[in-house]
């Protein structure tokens, strides 16, 4: 079966170069003056489609394959131009003209991205990329399929990849091929690092099929790359794979590291023999230590529509458990994903580049709410009930009325007295319900001053304050400690001969009070 597989593959790449390598309708203008105007150049910048179509011309024709040069993309690229037909020529052909250059996207995005082919063997926005780098890039609302009966790979950053690196990229779309598939690239023999995919991935072939949120079939290292989208293998006459990042880890080098696969479903069927799936790898073929420390979402779908996945851990093909919560609360990702790598975080967000953390989809949301009140006297924003995602955090500011103030705080149903002082308040990292109430009292003649020159520490204390600063002119000054409703609870003597007076309240309830001297006054919280 394997030899029929490999003849088909080279009798398309023989049909492609047959028919003249790279075509355009007549609305399609690659531009390849970039290149042409200084070849011996090892550093060129592109800002169009018609550029990136120039490089698919220069690579697919043999001009250059840009081995030791670096392409740049200046700006963001939308390819709605180049879907016409069969849509846009990937660029590089996997058994005659690779790319072999660096391609820096830069933080830039392309858009437009479709193929529907039904005749080139190379699928993707690189048809084939070896010794390569591809990385700083984003592709958006992507549309990449293969049309024909042939065993193709499909992949919408590469159809096949080996020897070099992808990293820092992302994409969304959607992938249809027939042999293997994949959210980044279809056949991975290289390194994939730091990169996601929310890509739903579909393949669907009479032979063996390998469809992965990252990579369809894998030989190389996947690490640090997480996926949500929803992957299928379909095989009418034999063996499928599937799995949340990919659908096999081949020997010798095949493995995948500190991944998270977070897709809503796998499914998988086979005509014949076996289906084989994985919540993170379908299968693997190398040594155990290929697989490591990666986790999946504990309630992704199986093939048959279950959540109960064995064996789990963080070693197996099924990853270690995650809950929808944890996912929430946690936008590393069990520092996974992290900054110094470039990745943007945030929790109740997944992780993402260049500045932007990712929406969490729907099915991985968990919602809380926050029931906020307030008292005659004053008012609590936002009020009522608020709806708050799991693992963020929602303040809450209250504000007194003229001739009140804020006398307490419950945060369910408990005191909380540096609320009371703050103004303010803000649950962390959400993972229930809660409520919240604020309740205000007249003020009954005290007025708060300014104390510029006098420093009180702790504050809150539970118990010992510490007084200071040159409040007096001549005498002793007499310290009085009021509560809420303005009745004197505390009173002492501070000498202009102390530099600093330690005086007791432990005896007091906890509470807000106002510490009075010299006509100055200060909020104190005892807790």
């Amino acid at each position: 079966m394997y030899k029929s597989i490999l003849k088909m593959r080279k009798v398309a790449a023989v049909a492609a170069c047959l028919a003249g390598m790279t075509t355009f309708t007549q609305a399609q203008t690659p531009d390849t003056n970039w290149y042409t105007a200084n070849p011996g150049n090892n550093s060129f910048s592109i800002s169009n489609a018609d550029e990136l179509a120039g490089l698919a011309v220069l690579v697919n024709n043999g001009t250059t394959d840009f081995s030791g040069k670096t392409i740049t993309i200046s700006n963001d690229i939308s390819l709605a131009n180049y879907q016409a037909g069969a849509g846009w020529t990937s660029i590089g052909r996997q058994n005659s003209t690779p790319f072999k250059g660096t391609f820096n996207g830069n933080g830039k995005k392309i858009t437009g991205l479709k193929t529907n082919s039904n005749f080139y063997s190379d699928v993707g926005l690189f048809g084939s990329v070896i010794d390569g780098t591809v990385k700083n890039l984003g592709i958006e609302n992507a549309d990449v399929a293969y049309t024909s009966t042939s065993n193709v790979d499909g992949g919408i950053l590469a159809n096949y990849f080996s020897g070099g690196i992808v990293v820092n990229c992302w994409t969304s779309g959607t992938v249809n091929s027939s042999s293997r598939a994949g959210g980044i690239v279809g056949y991975n023999d290289g390194k994939i690092e730091n990169c996601y995919s929310t890509a739903n991935v579909n393949c669907n072939f009479q032979y063996l099929t390998q469809a992965g949120g990252i990579a369809g079939g894998n030989n190389g290292t996947i690490s640090n790359c997480w996926s949500i989208g929803k992957v299928s293998s379909t095989s009418t006459n034999s063996d499928a794979y599937v799995g949340g990042i990919t659908s096999v880890v081949n020997y010798p080098n095949g493995s995948v590291i500190n991944c998270v696969a977070l897709n809503e479903s796998l499914s998988c069927s086979g005509g014949s023999t076996y289906t084989i799936f994985g919540r993170v790898v379908g299968r693997n073929d190398n040594v155990s230590t290929s697989i490591n420390n990666n986790i999946a979402f504990d309630k992704m779908l199986d093939p048959s529509g279950d959540t109960v996945w064995s064996p789990t851990g963080a070693t197996t093909i099924n990853g270690a458990d995650i809950s929808a919560l944890a996912i929430n609360s946690d936008g590393t990702l069990g520092d996974r994903f992290v900054s110094d790598s470039g990745w943007t975080t945030q929790n109740g967000k997944l992780p993402g580049l260049f500045g932007n953390a990712v929406d969490m989809p729907l099915y991985l949301q968990v919602t809380f709410t926050i029931t906020a009140t307030a008292g005659t006297g004053g008012s609590i924003n936002p009020s009522g009930v608020v709806t708050v995602n799991g693992g963020t955090d929602q303040p809450f500011t209250f504000t007194a009325n003229s001739g009140y103030e804020i006398s307490q705080v419950l945060i369910d149903n408990l005191n909380n007295f540096p609320a009371v002082a703050a103004g303010t308040y803000t649950f962390t990292n959400v993972s229930a319900n809660h409520t919240i109430e604020v309740y205000f009292a007249p003020i009954t003649g005290i007025s708060e001053a300014t104390a510029e020159k006098m420093t009180i520490y702790p504050n809150p204390t539970s118990g010992q304050l510490r007084v200071s600063g040159d409040i007096w002119d001549s005498g002793d000054r007499e310290i009085r400690i009021f509560n809420v409703v303005g009745q004197v609870v505390f009173t002492s003597q501070l000498s202009k001969l102390s530099p600093e007076t330690t005086i007791d309240i432990s005896h007091l309830a906890n509470g807000l009070y106002f510490l009075k001297v010299d006509g100055k006054t200060i909020k104190v919280i005892k807790e």
